[in-house]
């Protein structure tokens, strides 16, 4: 399914969110560079047959994997528009309220350095 805007992204979120909240694989991809391919993993100390996220990242590709309990996520980029912080900031949706970046708590606009 490819996302249009960011309504269709929103509706995407609104009825698939729990996946990653379950520790559930949950990724959004801005393009068609993620494929799927079978292959084994070690889970509790036995081998198992699991669907394993291929990412294709030659030319601009961005892509964001939520954490296992829903509340953050992670933004893997090689568009120039989220190399700085700023840029990434800025290109975020109005109203979004950010809590941590990294390591780094933020308090307002203010990054609280340790």
């Amino acid at each position: 399914m490819y996302i249009k805007d960011s309504n269709s992204l929103a509706l995407i979120l609104n009825e698939t969110f729990w996946l990653p909240a379950q520790n559930e694989f949950y990724s959004i991809s801005f393009s068609d560079n993620l494929m799927f391919e079978l292959g084994e993993v070690i889970e509790w100390g036995r081998k198992r047959k699991r669907s394993i996220p291929i990412f294709k990242t030659k030319g601009e590709t961005t892509f964001i994997t939520i954490f296992y309990d829903g509340a953050g996520f992670y933004l893997f980029s090689n568009d120039e528009k989220y190399f700085t912080l700023d840029k990434f900031i800025s290109n975020l949706p109005r109203g979004t309220v950010i809590t941590q970046i990294n390591d780094t708590l933020v308090n307002g606009d203010i990054l609280e350095e340790d």
